[in-house]
This record gives structure tokens, C-alpha cells and sequence, in this order.
């Protein structure tokens, strides 16, 4: 068994397992700060993660914000100017960073094992709101002697941040000794929040709204779309400023069933809808907006980029080429799907087979593997 259980053994006390999550909000749910509309897919997930951890480790996060040392769920959470304070009184077994490389710059870690976890993307390339040189590449290769794994998603998750690295000059060439560093572990889902028991709507559209997205062309789309099925309805979730929303207020004002919802209700709307749509080429590559559909039972319709192609397959849902007439396109595999009620079900239940495998005991058990290396 692994060494550090034996310690805990040896002392009575479990090893010290720490998360760094750069500038984002307290994910304490305890916490008077804490705000679900402000709180990524990333945040869920290492919340998910760490609380996985609790049976074996002593788990603690810090991220950002003026808020006290609090404990939920057996986890504690730390404001991030207190790190240093915490390591120079402790000795910390693993020390996982999500995405932040600007951690670097104001600690001195010391851990026995260090996992740099990208989620689904490159490093959060900032310092203090400054971007760093070359997107962070520079910094994240200086230091990549310091990581033991550089955690990503997937083998498309793998290419593109090879591509990023490699786009710097000569002097940050990828070389063979950081390519041993990267494991692919896929981010995880937990299947019990969608255990939720709702009527599907069979003529219903989701779209995930991204302030870099035209929503004209989804609201194009659904009018020509409502224009044939006159029950057809679109819910829009949005997690944008309240000055966004008035905006969005104002633009769907003259269109019909069409219903703006909260971040907070995403999972009750992805289980109530049919398709998640999304005619855009900018997804992450292991877009946890299609993870989350698809865990729903929501079949996702979306533009073919390659970062999706180890999600969205035949089987689960609809990869569509770019054409010069993409409403038409998602157009015409709406309707193939819409009255058709077996296709349907295929889709669904391949969306649950798929979503089966990144449950958070899976995932999470993979983790506790990689420690043992």
C-alpha cells in the first residue's frame, strides 16, 4: 500500500493534500461570498475532486477573495495570500495547481509530489490582471521540472497545448522531457446531481450562451425553426452581468417562446430539453457544457471543430461541417432528429454510456492511481 497511508497509520493523522486555484471566487458554499453564477465547470470539478479526497487526505483549497478559514464537507478553504503561512507549518503530500501558473510568482511550493491540472484548456496566463509573456508559455516551460504530471483531458487537449507551446520561439520548444509529463485523466461529471426527475420536452433547444458568440445567429436559427414546429421553444442559459441580460432581455423581446434562465438551472433545463445547439467554433476541448448534456440525456448539436471529436461521436450526438449556410445546416439535422423518437432514444442512451465513465468515482479513483506512481 502506498507509503503515505502507512504514515497516516504510523501518526493517526491523514496526509495533507492541497489544491491551488488562482484568482477564482470562494467555491465555499458556507462561505458569504460564495455566488453559483460566478463559479465555472472548473471550480465545480475540483470541488467534486476534493471531495473525493476527503477519506484518505486532509484536503485544503485556497482561491481568491477577503473571506476566513472555513470548513464544508470536511474540506477546508483558504484565502490564497495564507499558502505560504499554511506550507511553512505543514508538510504537504500533494499539491495540485488547476490552470493558475501565476502561483509560481508569489509562493515557493514544497510538496512531495506536484500536479499542474490544465482542466480542459492552456494555463490562466495572468499575474495581478497582467498577462504574462507568450500566454504563459514561457513561465509554464521554465518550470516544468517542478511538476511531477501535467494533468489534461484528453489526446485533442494534449495537441493543442503541444500547439501552444511550440508556437513561442525556439527557446520554449517542447521538448521530450515535458511530453512525459502529460497524463490524460478526462474531467469528471457526478451523475447524482442529475439525478433529478423531469418530464422531457421533445420539442425543446438549449443553447449555453457565450458573450464571444453572435446570439443572432441562435435566434436566427430558432425563428426559422419555430416558423415550421410552432412548439418548439429555446431556453437560453447565460451567466453574464446583469447589463448583458437586459441586453439579451431586449433582443429576444419580439421573439416567442423563448426563455432566459440562470446557470443555476442548467441541469433542470439540459434534462428538460432535447438538443443543446451551438453553431461555434469555440469549444474547449473537453467542453464540460457538452459533458453536462450529454450526462442529461440532451443530444448535442454542434459545429465540427476537432477539439469535440473525442466527445460528440456518431453515436452520441451531431458534429456539423462548416458551410457558408450553417442555419440551414442545423436546420436540417434538427428536424432529422426531432420527430423521430427511436433515433432519440439511440442518441440518449449512448449519451448516458458515454457520460457513465466519467463519473467522479471513476475519475476520481484514477487520481489516487496516479498518486501511487
Amino acid at each position: 500500500m502506498f507509503k503515505i497511508f502507512l504514515l497516516f497509520k504510523k501518526m493517526d493523522s491523514k496526509p495533507i493534500l492541497a489544491i491551488y486555484t488562482g484568482y477564482t471566487y470562494s467555491f465555499n458554499p458556507n462561505d458569504i461570498h460564495y455566488d453559483e453564477s460566478k463559479c465555472s465547470e472548473c471550480e465545480h470539478i475540483t470541488r467534486c475532486l476534493a471531495e473525493h479526497f476527503i477519506n484518505l487526505f486532509d484536503v485544503h483549497i485556497w482561491s481568491a477573495g477577503n473571506f476566513k478559514q472555513s470548513v464544508y464537507n470536511k474540506i477546508t478553504y483558504h484565502n490564497n495570500e495564507t499558502y505560504m503561512e499554511f506550507q511553512n507549518k505543514n508538510t504537504i503530500e500533494i499539491l495540485i495547481i488547476s490552470r493558475y501558473i501565476n502561483f509560481f510568482l508569489s509562493n515557493f511550493p514544497i510538496a512531495k509530489k506536484i500536479y499542474f491540472w490544465l482542466h480542459e484548456w492552456t494555463v490562466q496566463p495572468y499575474y495581478n490582471g497582467i498577462l504574462l509573456p507568450e500566454n504563459g508559455a514561457y513561465l509554464f516551460k521554465n518550470l516544468s521540472n517542478n511538476f511531477n504530471k501535467i494533468i489534461i483531458s484528453s489526446e485533442q487537449h494534449k495537441s493543442i497545448t503541444t500547439q501552444w507551446l511550440n508556437k513561442s520561439n525556439n527557446n520554449i520548444a517542447l521538448t521530450s522531457q515535458i511530453l512525459e509529463k502529460f497524463t490524460i485523466i478526462p474531467n469528471l461529471i457526478k451523475l447524482s446531481d442529475f439525478d433529478i426527475k423531469i418530464k422531457r420536452n421533445n420539442r425543446s433547444l438549449i443553447y449555453i450562451d457565450d458573450p464571444r458568440n453572435n446570439i443572432d445567429i441562435v435566434l436566427e436559427l430558432f425563428q426559422r425553426c419555430y416558423r415550421k414546429e410552432k412548439k418548439l421553444s429555446l431556453y437560453i442559459i447565460t451567466r453574464q452581468s446583469s447589463e448583458s441580460q437586459e441586453e439579451l432581455s431586449i433582443k429576444i423581446k419580439d421573439h416567442k417562446n423563448i426563455t432566459i434562465c440562470k446557470k443555476s438551472e442548467m441541469i433542470e433545463k439540459l434534462k428538460y430539453c432535447t438538443f443543446l445547439i451551438n453553431p461555434f467554433i469555440n469549444c474547449k476541448p473537453f467542453d464540460d457544457n457538452v459533458i453536462q448534456a450529454i450526462t442529461a440525456g440532451c443530444i448535442p448539436i454542434y459545429l465540427k471543430i476537432e477539439t469535440l471529436t473525442n466527445i460528440i461521436t456518431d453515436d452520441v450526438g451531431i458534429l456539423i461541417e462548416k458551410s457558408d449556410d450553417i442555419i440551414s445546416d442545423f436546420y436540417d439535422n434538427i428536424f432529422k432528429l426531432i420527430y423521430n423518437k427511436e433515433l432519440k432514444i439511440k442518441y440518449r442512451n449512448k449519451c448516458l454510456e458515454f457520460a457513465s465513465k466519467l463519473d467522479i468515482n471513476i475519475i476520481g479513483n484514477i487520481w489516487i492511481e496516479e498518486f501511487k506512481k
